[in-house]
């Protein structure tokens, strides 16, 4: 699967990849999942944050409604840009509507003027 990236992280993973000969098959990452739940269950313990259940997990969860808020809850694109096959799982357990999005979408249907506030995705 092919990811779209912009900006700084672009970059980094260009020139990650230029530093190692410009590989077009492995991995992006050398790392190995306990590699990587470590790295987070450390992150975790030095913010003082209980380790949940999928320490990695979450991120997953928070990119999706952070991106469907950015995106006004266009759920289609969410699942081709953050990778999943379809919208079936994505609306049935990351992308509820926010109670906010909810909110505004009735006062805009009643007639009122809507504030809109600037939200950047960032990966």
């Amino acid at each position: 699967m092919e990811k779209i990236n912009y900006g700084e992280l672009k970059e980094k993973l260009e020139k990650n990849l230029e530093s190692r000969g410009n590989p077009k098959e492995g991995k992006l990452f050398p790392l190995r999942y306990r590699q990587v739940l470590d790295f987070f269950k450390r992150a975790y313990r030095k913010a003082g944050i209980p380790i949940p259940k999928q320490p990695c997990h979450i991120w997953r969860h928070t990119s999706a409604q952070d991106f469907l808020e950015a995106t006004n809850w266009n759920y289609e694109l969410c699942a081709e840009i953050l990778g999943w096959e379809d919208t079936r799982t994505l609306k049935a357990c990351y992308g509820a509507l926010s109670e906010s999005k909810k909110e505004e979408t009735l006062l805009k249907a009643m007639g009122y003027p809507i504030k809109k506030k600037k939200k950047f995705f960032k990966f």
